[in-house]
């Protein structure tokens, strides 16, 4: 289950996505780009992103049309005329990177405008962390059990299977049994109904094969409109923090804003990179965001070459201001190299909105004869609206486990 910021609902304020005071933005020969600058761009950006979610319905443009049409429009009322064309672009494209590690696109001209306006954000604070991984999570919502009945651990819950993958979900509404999961130890048992929870990135992988016989035309269509994309995060640890400790972290302009190509630039996957920024609670530590065919060339290279990739940009950007020490230590997640994921979270597309294509079209369950439903489908991306999220992942569960209780009742 993978989700947007893999633990967090993403706010597009410029309060929480650390563009506050505290943080630098600078270009690529490490010059700092003044507050009063980056923050009037920002400002508008901002603006531009509320007035938004009414502009954007019924749009049949893409989000990055729709940014460059309201930009131009600013720039020709003077909103913009203390900045300078060259720095106003690429601010626009931080901008840009920053929008595509929200939703996950590659690149903005695939996220649906229309469809951009049906996420909703999440009242309360954006970002939870979790101490104890996410096994917290499921400790807070064991704790609806009765104690006596209550595992000790997830792991002892009862009929709870790890290391079991399904490669075959065969389902036949007629029968007694209805649906029928084969495993890869060569096992196999029926049910009278299942939950299907694995990704959408799974889906896309692998959905013609998983499922026997094939899904619905319109299941198949939701599959294929609706995206999955890839978010990754590069932990860097150094033995003493080496920058100011009020400082919350450092946004990286370029001047090449040409779409990364693994083909043409694949040990240039850094240049995509959005900063580096701090962790709470780890103040010797720095994480750095990725996105799109960038991250995806990074997964797949030697942790030992990321690391050296990572700390080259940052004295690119910072070595002439501060002595910058070899991180000791990195961990990055690699959601798309993960059989299991194939991805990080999902978006919508211009082409499923030009289909008219929903997150209900994936959620909707294969029922039998008399209505029951006998294969479901939850995720984060069958929530209407809070696609994209761990509490949309949840409810998703909830609405699938009051579905299965009401067809019983």
């Amino acid at each position: 289950m993978a989700n947007r910021n893999n633990c967090v609902a993403f706010d597009p304020s410029l309060e929480s996505s650390g563009l506050g005071p505290n943080v630098e933005i600078l270009d690529e020969d490490g010059s700092i780009v003044l507050p009063e600058l980056w923050e009037k761009m920002f400002e508008i950006m901002e603006k531009i992103e509320k007035e938004s979610y009414e502009d954007l319905k019924g749009f049949d443009g893409s989000l990055d049309q729709y940014f460059r049409l309201k930009l131009d429009e600013c720039i020709g009322a003077g909103e913009l005329n203390d900045l300078s064309e060259d720095l106003r672009e690429k601010l626009f494209d931080w901008h840009h990177r920053f929008e595509n590690i929200i939703d996950a696109a590659d690149d903005w001209s695939q996220t649906g405008g229309w469809g951009h306006t049906e996420y909703w954000l999440c009242p309360g604070d954006p970002l939870v962390v979790w101490n104890d991984g996410y096994e917290t999570l499921f400790r807070l919502l064991l704790e609806e059990i009765p104690a006596d009945k209550r595992p000790s651990s997830i792991s002892t819950l009862p009929g709870l299977h790890f290391n079991k993958p399904v490669h075959k979900i065969e389902y036949s509404p007629g029968d007694s049994m209805p649906v029928k999961l084969s495993l890869d130890d060569g096992t196999s048992q029926s049910f009278n109904s299942v939950v299907f929870t694995g990704s959408l990135g799974v889906l896309k992988a692998n959905g013609r094969n998983i499922f026997s016989p094939a899904l619905p035309i319109k299941k198949q269509n939701a599959i294929e409109y609706l995206d999955l994309g890839t978010v990754d995060k590069i932990f860097l640890e150094f033995e003493d923090c080496w920058w100011p400790k009020d400082l919350g972290g450092f946004g990286f302009l370029r001047s090449d804003t040409e779409k990364f190509s693994p083909d043409k630039h694949a040990k240039d996957w850094i240049r995509d990179i959005l900063g580096f920024y701090t962790v709470r609670k780890n103040p010797n530590m720095l994480v750095g965001w990725i996105f799109g065919a960038a991250a995806r060339s990074m997964e797949i290279l030697p942790e030992e070459q990321v690391l050296e990739d990572c700390y080259q940009c940052l004295k690119k950007y910072l070595g002439t201001r501060y002595t910058i020490p070899k991180p000791t230590k990195i961990i990055r997640s690699t959601w798309y190299s993960n059989p299991y994921t194939r991805g990080s979270y999902s978006y919508r597309t211009v082409l499923a909105d030009k289909n008219q294509v929903w997150a209900k079209d994936l959620a909707e369950p294969i029922v039998d004869q008399g209505g029951f439903p006998i294969l479901m489908f939850a995720g984060e991306a069958t929530h209407d609206h809070f696609y994209s999220t761990v509490h949309g992942a949840v409810e998703s569960g909830w609405r699938e486990a009051e579905r299965l209780i009401g067809a019983i009742r």
